[in-house]
């Protein structure tokens, strides 16, 4: 699982929350979603997840009162709750908090939701 690293958050500016948090994201998709043998992996269905937060991420990984939407579209504030919960609970023994994809055998249990990745079968 990706780490995401513990910085002074008030030197930051909402850019690099942006682009630390749409790294941090992509990493975790990767590593949640990346079948063994699998040439490449489609990046976040962000449309998706937005419309459907709940099939993708588990409510107790992200935190309350806000909404979870590609990095670039969330509003500073919310960059800051996301990071902040996701420094807060990445040791590996939270697992209820634990910063986690849905696993992509489950999210394709969902028709609407299949990730077919190129030569690769289901």
């Amino acid at each position: 699982m990706p780490v995401m690293p513990d910085l002074d958050t008030e030197e930051l500016s909402n850019a690099q929350f942006t682009q630390l948090l749409a790294e941090y994201l992509a990493h975790a998709w990767c590593f949640t979603h990346t079948a063994v043998g699998a040439p490449t992996m489609p990046p976040i269905p962000w449309t998706k997840v937005v419309s459907s937060p709940d099939q993708f991420v588990h409510p107790n990984c992200l935190p309350q009162n806000i909404t979870f939407k590609k990095p670039s579209d969330m509003l500073g504030a919310h960059h800051q709750l996301l990071y902040l919960h996701i420094i807060e609970h990445q040791d590996p023994f939270d697992e209820i908090h634990l910063f986690a994809f849905t696993p992509r055998t489950e999210i394709e249990e969902i028709p609407e939701y299949k990730t077919e990745i190129p030569g690769h079968e289901m």
